[in-house]
């Protein structure tokens, strides 16, 4: 792959997934109830937010330094999450349930692909 493709692989499934932890995070500790928040917060919490809390230093330095990969990225997070609000506001089940239906498809899908891989390395 070439360097550009490799910039926007790396940027979309390891430096956007932290700098989304990292905003949610923020986000949940800005809101007017940030103490019940975190007091009620649960495993979904747990497990959305742990990458959140990476080395500081390096993470920025990262997203400096793959800036404009990242920038694409967020351009087509920023345009589905507006997608998703329109949604929300029309209450269009069939978009949301489209949407619900092909993450869970591709999360599985890849979830089974990582099991035949890990199962590969074991003699």
């Amino acid at each position: 792959m070439d360097v550009e493709q490799h910039d926007d692989v790396l940027a979309a499934v390891s430096h956007l997934p932290h700098w989304l932890a990292s905003l949610y995070v923020e986000h949940v500790a800005r809101d007017a109830n940030a103490d019940l928040n975190l007091q009620l917060a649960g495993a979904g919490f747990g497990d959305f937010s742990r990458i959140a809390q990476g080395s500081v230093e390096m993470w920025r330095d990262i997203f400096f330094a793959n800036r404009d990969a990242m920038l694409r990225q967020l351009d087509g997070l920023h345009d589905l999450l507006g997608q998703a609000r329109e949604a929300l506001r029309l209450q269009d089940e069939a978009w949301l349930e489209e949407v619900l239906a092909h993450a869970a498809r591709v999360r599985r899908d890849w979830g089974e692909q990582q099991k035949k891989f890990q199962g590969q390395g074991k003699a």
